[in-house]
């Protein structure tokens, strides 16, 4: 990339894009596993008292039978904090990008 102020602008307006695109991922991705982690305990709760048996064997067979349902959960808040880390990689991004705009303009002011 050429360093002139215009080409600097241009990366930090896409940068500055990238992470509202990010944060509203970030919305669907959080309402997403907070929706499959209610499954999972649904799941789970429900078997428990769909069957006999004793305590343990009814907790036991809840997890095994909820076990699909807390895994796609799971995978929910991995991507959750993907997503969060991308935004905050996008964010020192954007401030490196600033210290050079910076820098840039103090060159071009020396002439």
């Amino acid at each position: 990339m050429e360093t002139t102020p215009a080409n600097i602008e241009s990366e930090l307006r896409e940068v500055i894009a990238q992470i509202k695109k990010g944060v509203a991922a970030l919305a669907e991705a959080e309402t997403r596993a907070v929706r499959l982690n209610d499954i999972a305990d649904r799941v789970e709760w429900q078997t428990f008292l769909d069957n006999g048996g004793t305590v343990a064997d009814r907790n036991a067979l809840a997890k095994l039978e909820s076990a699909d349902a807390r895994l796609d959960a799971d995978l929910a808040r991995i991507e959750v904090n993907r997503i969060k880390t991308k935004i905050k990689a996008l964010e020192t991004e954007s401030m490196a990008i600033s210290v050079m705009a910076k820098q840039v303009a103090i060159e071009w002011a020396k002439g």
